[in-house]
């Protein structure tokens, strides 16, 4: 059995490593420090006739200068975090038929529907504007009809349960007064 130091790096141990040569010379991953003891090694560490792998002889690189002008998509993302420090987070939403109505907008008069005025109009940010302007995607016609059908079940789920809650503020504002309610004339029994 022989004994010698491997450094894996700063996760793992730096305490020597004790393995049997059979698991030395089967192992997958050769160890970083060579065992100069070890003549049987598999490929040695120069081949021959070919350039050494000392860094000296070779020149250094040349510094790699940077470019005078930022990339399109670096220099957004810069202005974006010098905007919004703490993160693009819409403070007020609105839906597909009103973002429709938006491009509608801005397609037939963009001097006179800029987007500080689209913005102003539709209560939301400049930059919300930007990005509905910038976006391009459309649903296929199936998942349109889909997403229509889906937001009028929300509007009516929020005028039902709104309704619901009214009345009962309703009936606790007369709790205790004389019968101001009329009970429901509507059903004769």
């Amino acid at each position: 059995m022989q004994t010698r130091a491997i450094y894996w790096g700063p996760r793992f141990s730096r305490e020597p490593v004790s393995t049997p040569r059979t698991i030395q010379r089967n192992t997958l991953y050769r160890p970083i420090v060579p065992d100069p003891d070890d003549s049987r090694r598999a490929t040695p560490l120069v081949r021959k006739g070919s350039r050494s792998r000392n860094p000296q002889e070779y020149p250094p690189r040349p510094a790699r200068r940077p470019t005078p002008t930022l990339p399109e998509y670096k220099a957004h993302r810069a202005r974006m975090k010098q905007l919004y420090p703490e993160g693009w987070g819409p403070s007020h939403t609105i839906s597909r038929e009103a973002m429709e109505t938006l491009r509608e907008m801005y397609a037939r008069d963009p001097v006179q529907f800029r987007t500080p005025v689209l913005a102003n109009k539709f209560k939301i940010s400049p930059e919300a504007v930007s990005r509905i302007l910038k976006s391009k995607w459309q649903p296929s016609p199936e998942r349109k009809a889909e997403m229509v059908a889906r937001d009028r079940r929300e509007k009516d789920r929020l005028f039902t349960e709104r309704m619901r809650v009214e009345r009962e503020e309703t009936k606790k504002s007369f709790k205790g007064r004389p019968a101001l309610l009329e009970p429901d004339r509507g059903k004769e029994s």
